[in-house]
């Protein structure tokens, strides 16, 4: 397990649709990609239904 919070918040701006989809897909799949969540939808803090 890691820190709750690693290092210093991070913002960028998304100027592009396509880059705002590439973000979005980002955050949706992390949960699953680490393992934490078979599928978007059973991860309990997403908003993804």
């Amino acid at each position: 397990m890691g820190h709750l919070f690693q290092g210093r918040y991070k913002a960028i701006l998304i100027e592009k649709d396509s880059h705002l989809l590439e973000v979005a897909c980002y955050i949706v799949l992390n949960p699953v990609r680490a393992k934490l969540a078979e599928s978007p939808e059973e991860w309990k803090w997403s908003s993804f239904r």
